[in-house]
């Protein structure tokens, strides 16, 4: 066991922890809410701009109209988690909701870690940080370093699938 296995045996357990605390739907909300809140507040922020422009008038309008926006988008979407955890307690789905909490924040922490080690990686700091010899003791390093770039693989894979879909006339979503 090496002290990367240590360090990140501890954050899977606070993960794990923090997970089943909050339940599936409350921390696939902060993830929705921050991926969301980015996205909306890029493509919306102008809108708000123009919204508070009466009301605020400084060089930061830009910036102040992104950031109530990314907050809006966080806070509704933070509201309807809660009233759709309030409703999986209400119908004895709480215990389910906290067990799949509890996988979902380990796996979102083996991801954050992965990402951590290919920003690493791509800085040429990962073998000055995590030596080759820690890196070959350890029992999660190998396993945890693969975990971004299998979810990228399958992003883009679906991407690519979609794109591709789309070109021949196919749709995935219809409203």
């Amino acid at each position: 066991m090496s002290y990367f296995d240590i360090i990140t045996g501890i954050i899977f357990i606070w993960a794990g922890i923090k997970g089943l605390k909050n339940g599936f739907v409350k921390e696939l909300a902060g993830l929705t809410a921050l991926i969301l809140g980015i996205i909306m507040a890029v493509q919306f922020s102008d809108v708000t701009s123009d919204l508070i422009s009466g009301f605020i008038n400084t060089q930061y309008l830009g910036i102040i109209a992104f950031l109530i926006t990314f907050v809006v988008v966080v806070v509704i979407v933070h509201l309807v988690a809660s009233l759709i955890h309030m409703l999986l307690e209400a119908i004895a789905l709480g215990l389910i909701n906290r067990i799949i909490g509890l996988i979902f924040g380990v796996l979102k922490a083996g991801f954050i870690i992965s990402v951590v080690l290919l920003g690493l990686n791509a800085f040429g700091l990962e073998d000055n940080i995590i030596t080759p010899s820690e890196q070959e003791r350890s029992k999660f390093y190998g396993p945890v370093k693969n975990v971004a770039p299998f979810f990228f693989e399958l992003m883009n894979k679906d991407l690519n699938d979609i794109l591709k879909a789309e070109e021949e006339g196919q749709t995935f979503l219809t409203i």
